[in-house]
């Protein structure tokens, strides 16, 4: 993996790359084995309870200075354009402005980090911007501001292509009322919250998405590359390597919404990075 820190010019539409780090990323599956239906059932259920308990008021995202501070944007790609939605792309923005980190970590692969950056620069069409197109005005801000950025996406083309390959022959999943019963429940819940800010950053949240990631892991170990558990993992080991990189600076990490849970739990386990609660920005901003 090369993780590539980009800096801009004022007066440029191109980035120049300013520094190279190789790093040794393993991409391997991660080792969860088979988990049966009622464990899954209660750790999930236990994990939701607590949660609700802690509820608290979102503490302060003001800086502190000498902090290493990461702050997690969850995104919601198209969902951010959709009439009425309850999270559009102007209220992303306007949070990671008020954020002001020094180093952005978005979810781009770091293969195509200049075609991205130089399409959404240009305003010209790019595959990986009409799948992710809250990014382009991510990508305008950093250049603006000449923030860091890094390309912190471990997707392939190999995973998306076992992953529709795998649901194109199976659209209803495993023939197993264990797991057609746990995907219902779980996809009935994030339908009936929806896809605000404060539900796709909350705790709840995180741990609908790990348990769905660790059902469809269980059940359907034919997906190999395209495993949901290993494929987080992949992301993570990215998202630390650029925050580990930068003490006493603001990290914003952008992301999708339904990796963010591995994201969130990989950098605390850095031990030396404080966690900022995104929602008290969408709450300055309403």
């Amino acid at each position: 993996m090369i993780l590539r820190a980009l800096a801009f010019s004022r007066n440029s539409s191109h980035c120049e790359v300013v520094s190279e780090r190789r790093v040794i990323t393993e991409h391997a599956r991660a080792t969860c084995g088979t988990v049966p239906f009622a464990s899954l059932l209660i750790c999930a259920t236990l994990t939701l309870c607590l949660s609700a308990c802690r509820r608290a008021p979102y503490p302060s995202a003001l800086r502190q200075p000498g902090r290493t501070e990461a702050i997690l944007f969850a995104t919601v790609h198209r969902h951010h354009f959709a009439t009425e939605s309850e999270y559009p792309a102007a209220r992303l923005e306007q949070a990671i402005r008020l954020a002001n980190p020094d180093v952005i970590a978005a979810e781009i692969p770091p293969g195509i980090l200049q075609e991205v950056l130089t399409a959404a620069l240009d305003e010209a069409a790019h595959p990986w911007l009409d799948s992710h197109p809250e990014q382009r005005a991510l990508l305008r801000y950093a250049h603006e501001r000449e923030i860091r950025l890094y390309a912190a996406s471990a997707w392939t083309p190999a995973r998306t292509a076992a992953w529709q390959t795998y649901w194109a022959s199976t659209p209803e999943g495993p023939d197993e009322l264990d797991f057609q019963r746990t995907f219902d429940l779980v996809n009935s819940r994030l339908k009936r919250e929806g896809l605000s800010p404060n539900w796709v950053h909350s705790a709840e949240h995180d741990a609908l998405q790990e348990w769905r990631a660790g059902v469809v892991s269980s059940y359907i170990p034919e997906l190999g590359v395209a495993d949901p558990l290993a494929w987080a993992q992949a992301h993570a080991r990215y998202v630390n390597q650029i925050v580990a990189a930068h003490p006493g600076e603001r990290i914003a990490v952008v992301f999708g919404h339904r990796r963010m849970w591995r994201i969130r739990r990989a950098i605390r386990s850095l031990g030396n990075v404080a966690i900022v609660d995104p929602r008290r920005l969408f709450e300055d901003i309403e």
